[in-house]
This record gives structure tokens, C-alpha cells and sequence, in this order.
């Protein structure tokens, strides 16, 4: 089968770019012959046998709004020039000008413009914000309304595509999934991290430049866990976190490690990890986490929170709820000071969620779409 997958990016390093990169991957592994229109491929995916790789531009402006414009035009005249050669062909939400057979949700603006937590921010930025977003939705609107097949990444992403307008028999969940050979329980030199090796420490990882991750609740809470220290993995430069963790006298139990590469050395550093985002479409962490062999905490508003059970972590319903979050904090540390069911019940969900089993997923639509059009 041949199957086109447009999208901005294929590489490790990002959230929607790991998903394409690993679908991509395993699609080609698989026997199928895979092309690529991206801006930026990882150099082993370009080097599959399978793998064929247009390249498409995000012009010369560095405004994210002009660049997704630019990039939606010149993928769009690549696709329409591949379109007939073609099987399936993949988007990524009002990601082109050019049509497709499955479009895949890793985010609905149209959620997020609508969840009690949005806040676009004052001023000029904050005026960008709100015209990014509602330009957004509008195109969202219009590119799932018109692909045959819809996939959300997380039921929450599906709640919101129906909230949205998109009819619900034409959705299709399937969950991200996580790299169970990267990201596996171990032990990990703490002091080579630059951590303290005997209390408990959470872990918080996730970008530091919105409120939606929610830093601030998690900070609040730990002031209510004295036994418990919290690693930060996030570019932390430039943000209120490192203030409001002296302000709340609980910096001497908070680590701001910066932006790393080795999270899965960081994770098996780690005893649990507390995600309460505000609003995520899926968090890949989430996965990451408990393939590590970690109790995970997080809120309803996460979406990927529905694979977390009780035995192997804590959802706690309100993001903002400080003291919610303490008492899970307090749960799982007592899970970890006793009988410690959570991390194996943690490692067996994520087994369940591999990157091969998505992929299995996507090839399975794929086939039915092909069978749909007679191909």
C-alpha cells in the first residue's frame, strides 16, 4: 500500500512529531511504501528503504500563524501533484490546502477556546492568541468536516470534535502510544542528574511557557507534602516558577533541571510523576512515565488520563484542586513506602500501548479506507 502522511515535522523531540515519526516508521517496517510531505524528517526515517520524503516549506517568516499558512499552501500544490499516485493519504488537522482520507486530532482549538481554563494573556501577544485560535477553529472545522475519516488521539479529543460539530460515527479513537524499550523501569544515579538520592521525587515534565501544565498547582501542593521533592524537567528561563517556589518556602525541595534530552534517565530516577495539565489532548508523558514503571498523577482534563487506573495511579478531577492533589501525592508515596502494586500495574498498562500496536491501528483504517475506495 501506499500512504502519504503530511504533517510539520518527524522527529523525536516533539510531541505530534514523535507520533508521525513512529507511525511513519512502523508503517514502513510493515511492508508499505510510505511518503512523507514535512518540513523536517528525522535523518534514520529518510534513510528507510520504504520511506520517500518531499520536502515542504515554512517560508521565511518566523510567526507561527504565517508559518502553518505557508507551509498548509506549499504542502498542499506537493499533494495535489502525488494525490493520483497515491493509496491513503494521512493529514494532521488544518494542516493543508490539499484534501485527504484520514485526518488525525492531536488538538481541537475549539476545546481548548472552550474549556474554563483558556486565557489567551493581555496585550499584543495576548491579542495574537485569541486570532491564532479562533482562525484555528475555523479551519479545523473545515478540514474534518470534509475527511472521510476522523481520529482523535484521546476520548477527551473526541468529546471535543463532537462539541465541535464533527459527526460522531465518523470518529475513531486511537491512542498514542509510548516506546516500552526506551522507557522502562530502572535505577538511575540520582546524583548524576544533579538530585538528592534518598527522599521521594516527583517529576513534572512538560513545556514551562503556558499555565495549561499547571506547575503552579503542583508547586502549591507539595508544600503540603513536606516528605516529598519535585524534579522539573521544562525550560524554566524566564518563568514566575523558580519565584513562586521560594515564595512558597519549598524551593530547597525543588529541582529545575531545564530542558533535557535524557527524560527516560530521568524517569527511572524518579518515583511518580504528577501531570494535572489544565487542557493536553494526550499526554505522551503520561505513557513515558508509566513504561518507566511510574504511578502517575493527573486530572480529567489530561486527555490520556482514561488508561490510568486506580491501581496505578491517581485522577484527580479538579486541576486546580491543590488539596485533591496533595492527598494524591500523599497516596502514591504511601504505595511506594509499602506495598508497592502501583509501578508494575503502571508498566503492564503501558505494555498494552506500544507504538506498534498504534500503528497496527492506523494500518487497519488504512486497509478499510483502501477498500473503500476499491483500490
Amino acid at each position: 500500500m501506499r500512504i502519504i502522511i503530511v504533517t510539520h515535522k518527524l522527529t523525536l523531540n516533539d510531541g505530534q512529531g514523535r507520533v508521525n515519526y513512529e507511525l511513519a516508521r512502523h508503517l514502513a517496517l510493515s511492508g508499505q511504501r510510505v511518503h512523507l510531505i514535512a518540513a523536517e524528517v528525522a535523518p534514520e526515517l529518510r534513510g528507510l528503504e520504504n520511506v520517500d520524503h518531499t520536502y515542504a516549506s515554512h517560508g521565511p517568516l518566523r510567526i507561527a500563524l504565517l508559518k502553518n499558512l505557508w507551509f498548509g499552501i506549499h504542502s498542499g500544490l506537493v499533494l495535489r501533484k502525488l494525490r493520483s499516485a497515491e493509496d491513503v493519504v494521512i493529514l494532521n488537522g488544518a494542516i493543508t490546502i490539499g484534501s485527504g482520507d484520514i485526518n488525525v486530532a492531536h488538538f481541537v482549538h475549539h476545546g481548548w477556546r472552550t474549556s474554563p481554563f483558556y486565557d489567551a494573556g493581555r496585550g499584543l501577544r495576548g491579542f495574537y492568541q485569541r486570532v491564532y485560535t479562533r482562525l484555528n477553529i475555523l479551519l479545523e472545522r473545515l478540514a474534518f468536516q470534509v475527511s472521510p475519516h476522523v481520529v482523535a488521539v484521546s476520548g477527551q479529543v473526541a468529546g471535543e470534535l463532537v462539541a465541535a460539530g464533527q459527526a460522531p460515527r465518523g470518529i475513531s479513537v486511537i491512542p498514542n502510544g509510548v516506546d516500552t524499550r526506551e522507557f522502562v523501569p530502572g535505577l538511575e544515579s540520582r546524583t548524576a542528574l544533579g538530585l538528592p538520592e534518598r527522599p521521594v521525587i516527583a517529576l513534572f515534565v512538560g513545556g514551562l511557557g503556558t499555565p495549561r501544565k499547571n506547575l503552579d498547582t503542583v508547586l502549591h501542593a507539595l508544600g503540603e507534602v513536606p516528605d516529598m521533592h519535585l524534579a522539573v524537567v521544562g525550560a524554566h528561563e524566564g518563568t514566575p516558577y523558580p519565584r513562586l517556589a521560594r515564595q512558597l518556602g519549598v524551593d530547597d525541595r525543588v529541582h529545575f533541571l531545564g530542558f533535557r534530552r535524557n527524560v527516560p534517565a530521568i524517569m527511572r530516577a524518579g518515583d511518580l510523576l504528577v501531570f494535572p495539565s489544565r487542557y493536553e489532548p494526550f499526554g505522551l508523558v503520561l505513557l513515558e512515565a508509566m513504561a518507566s514503571g511510574l504511578p502517575v498523577i493527573t486530572c480529567r482534563t489530561a486527555g490520556g488520563a482514561e488508561l490510568v487506573t486506580e491501581d496505578c495511579g491517581v485522577v484527580v478531577d479538579e486541576p486546580n484542586d491543590v488539596a485533591a492533589v496533595a492527598e494524591a501525592m500523599r497516596v502514591v508515596m504511601a504505595d511506594l513506602n509499602g506495598r508497592r502494586t502501583m509501578p508494575a500495574a503502571a508498566r503492564r498498562v503501558a505494555e498494552e500501548h506500544d507504538w506498534s500496536r498504534m500503528a497496527a491501528d492506523y494500518l487497519a483504517l488504512c486497509l478499510r479506507v483502501a477498500g473503500e475506495r476499491g483500490i
